[in-house]
């Protein structure tokens, strides 16, 4: 990150603080700590702001037209309401002692801390990708792109506010068939731990895109990631995450979800002992279904769970009855949700072998190995 990205859109008093490479005055110091605080939680207050105005016009639009998607804005814009308001309280806590932060910045060991990676850049960083206005921006699922690629695509959403324009800026550094060659050995690895034996349908998806068939490509990497999101809830059904029952009776095969409160986050039927329950009265007929009704939304970030709910299972739609033209950039929005699909569900993996990690460690620290 250089000293123009980092200050894009800061407060003036980081320009000095920067160019002096982090040293300063302790006066200088207190002042600028007032001024991110300022800075901070004023800009939190305006997100929130935005975000009750967007959340009052889809909640209307819902009303008069209760489809998934729309219901689904007025999910995401509750869900991001709550963000706002949590790290709004977190910024709040973090500078509640400016004179002391002041003084562990101007101490003996102030040159150990990085200036263009403070705490005030991470929590703006945090607080940016939650603008209200950039919630339904083309790319926020692609979080696995670098930070400084997001934030130009951002920035070019806000100003043009076209999805093609968007779509060709991005693809002019990651063209569709060297994403659809990075996904090969992600999904390789994914495979042999969740069980997803989807392996030459991935090679195929390389093949199509090479070829530049596009509408292929599209189709191709919507159907991988609605397996993918299938297979990912039966993982969690076999690690007592309670996400959906597969029912069979003869030939016929049905799926009834574990209804989810999104709001409360909280199963909506439990026993007693607080078992969730399962309700024959919820069925699962897609994969938006599955993401919509159950707990799988939770192991998602609101970037990529709102993008699939809202995006992607309609532009496969359209593309499969020729509504919308299957061309390299419908494809590469499709191959880049089905890479960060990958990559969200890796992180997940990755963290819970950590946790198993840690809770073997502790066992044999406890009773000595075996």
């Amino acid at each position: 990150m250089n000293v123009d990205d980092a200050l894009l859109g800061r407060p003036p008093s980081m320009i000095l603080h920067r160019l002096l490479g982090g040293r300063e005055h302790p006066t200088v110091a207190l002042d600028r700590i007032r001024e991110e605080k300022e800075y901070l939680v004023s800009t939190a207050s305006r997100f929130i702001r935005k975000n009750a105005c967007l959340l009052a016009a889809s909640a209307k639009r819902a009303k008069n037209h209760p489809s998934a998607p729309n219901i689904q804005k007025v999910n995401d814009y509750t869900r991001n309401a709550r963000m706002l308001r949590a790290l709004r309280d977190k910024i709040t806590e973090h500078y509640s002692d400016p004179a002391s932060m002041a003084r562990q910045r101007c101490g003996v060991n102030a040159w150990m801390i990085n200036p263009a990676h403070s705490d005030f850049d991470l929590l703006a960083d945090e607080l940016e990708g939650l603008d209200p206005e950039a919630l339904y921006s083309p790319f926020r699922h692609a979080l696995q792109l670098p930070v400084k690629t997001l934030k130009l695509l951002k920035l070019a959403w806000r100003t043009s506010k076209s999805r093609d324009r968007v779509t060709e800026y991005l693809a002019s550094q990651y063209p569709p068939h060297s994403v659809a060659a990075g996904i090969v050995g992600r999904s390789r690895r994914i495979g042999q731990r969740i069980g997803w034996g989807e392996q030459e349908l991935v090679n195929e998806l390389v093949s199509v895109t090479m070829l530049q068939c596009y509408g292929a490509a599209t189709a191709l990497a919507v159907v991988l990631a609605e397996g993918l999101l299938w297979q990912f809830a039966r993982h969690l059904n076999r690690r007592h995450v309670r996400i959906f029952k597969t029912v069979r009776r003869g030939r016929l095969t049905r799926h009834y979800a574990y209804p989810w409160d999104h709001s409360a986050l909280a199963y909506e039927n439990c026993n007693a002992s607080g078992a969730p329950l399962l309700t024959k009265k919820c069925e699962l007929h897609s994969a938006r279904q599955l993401l919509y009704k159950t707990r799988l939304q939770e192991y998602f970030p609101l970037q990529v769970f709102n993008y699939l709910m809202v995006e992607l299972m309609d532009d496969r739609n359209l593309v499969a009855h020729g509504s919308l033209k299957a061309d390299a950039n419908a494809a590469l929005r499709s191959l880049l949700c089905l890479e960060s699909l990958l990559c969200c569900i890796e992180a997940y993996l990755d963290e819970r072998r950590q946790d198993d990690k840690s809770t073997t460690l502790s066992i044999s620290e406890q009773y000595g190995t075996i």
